[in-house]
């Protein structure tokens, strides 16, 4: 077999540049991927945004409840009032969000308008510990330990 002049094929040097313009983009997307601002960070901030966000909802949704238990509970304002009160709020949060909750304190009055008062709760859900309460002056508080914080304010209805 006889070799020819005009043989063509890939040098070594346009190898070498190839495989280093490769090694640039891996380099580059694995910091991308892997840093705190790239997609695991992301992915994580957005996983304690949507965790505190469910704690939250809970929180909302059982106000709301405690609400239309204030309009239609036959108890006199007081201790046995309050009682309901709690016992109606610790049923309505769901049952993940119940293991590991610690027991505070809610107090409604039943004056125009009703107000409510929920302090000292604390909700473990997936891993995280969150500290809840409400008042009708300040609305829904939730702080995680792992940094999630919000509160919602009341609507203009109550």
């Amino acid at each position: 077999m006889k070799m020819q002049k005009n043989e063509r094929g890939i040098t070594l040097v346009a190898l070498v540049v190839t495989i280093v313009v490769l090694l640039i983009l891996a380099g580059v997307t694995i910091m991308y991927v892997m840093s705190d601002n790239g997609i695991f960070g992301k992915a994580q901030d957005a996983g304690v945004q949507s965790n505190g966000a469910a704690v939250r909802e809970a929180v909302f949704l059982s106000v709301s409840g405690l609400y239309a238990e204030v309009y239609t509970n036959d108890a006199e304002a007081g201790e046995p009032f309050n009682a309901a009160m709690k016992a109606a709020f610790e049923k309505s949060i769901p049952a993940d969000m119940k293991v590991g909750m610690t027991s505070g304190t809610v107090t409604a009055t039943k004056a125009n308008p009703s107000s409510i008062t929920i302090n000292g709760y604390s909700i473990k859900y997936k891993g995280t510990t969150y500290t809840v309460g409400y008042s009708s002056s300040t609305g829904v508080t939730v702080t995680g330990d792992d940094g999630y914080g919000t509160t919602t304010p009341p609507s203009t209805g109550e």
